[in-house]
């Protein structure tokens, strides 16, 4: 999903969901991006302050495995155009480009949600008795790794846990609102 939110007219609160795989870019300050369901996946949302636009990216997977050569082994080479906002070392990349290439952006910083390990108990051993798949740390470190590179600073975050969560972003304010399914509180970063 391709999507890209202009100011309006009219006030009036625009709310975008976005899913797996999906992402947008809004400067309406009446937009607030929205996703749910996430477990081990990650919502990162990416704001300038001072021109006030944001973005939101739910990432789904740490990397593709990208098998390019004949023989199997992993290549790093990926066709731009072909980049898929389902995995973090992607996404990452879709919204800076996008958002500086559409606004110009130049102070980004990132908030963070997500990367529960959903299944209690599987942390410590899987189903066949071997180690776990960890999913949602190797989502979050896999975001965190590609920020870190590309210099842009984490002003919040809360990631782990068991629990899934909503996220809404307000383009207006840069405020990321987090609800933890099976509690009561909203949490504000």
């Amino acid at each position: 999903m391709t999507t890209i939110i202009q100011e309006t007219e009219k006030s009036h609160k625009i709310q975008q969901y976005l899913y797996m795989g999906q992402w947008a870019i809004s400067i309406s300050s009446d937009c607030e991006l929205i996703t749910s369901g996430l477990g081990s996946c990650i919502a990162l949302c990416l704001y300038d302050s001072i021109l006030k636009v944001g973005g939101m990216a739910h990432i789904v997977l740490p990397s593709r495995n990208i098998k390019n050569n004949e023989d199997g082994q992993n290549s790093t080479k990926v066709d731009v155009s072909l980049l898929n906002a389902r995995y973090a070392d992607e996404a990452i990349h879709i919204l800076v480009n996008r958002m500086k290439e559409q606004y110009n952006t130049a102070n980004l910083c990132a908030k963070l949600a997500g990367g529960s390990q959903m299944f209690q108990g599987l942390d410590k051993k899987d189903i066949n008795g071997g180690g776990f798949l960890p999913i949602g740390l190797n989502n979050a470190e896999s975001v965190k790794k590609e920020l870190h590179q590309l210099k842009i600073p984490i002003y919040g975050a809360d990631l782990g846990g068991y629990n899934g969560r909503t996220v809404s972003f307000n383009i207006g304010t840069g405020k990321v609102y987090i609800k933890k399914i099976g509690l009561s509180e909203l949490l504000i970063i």
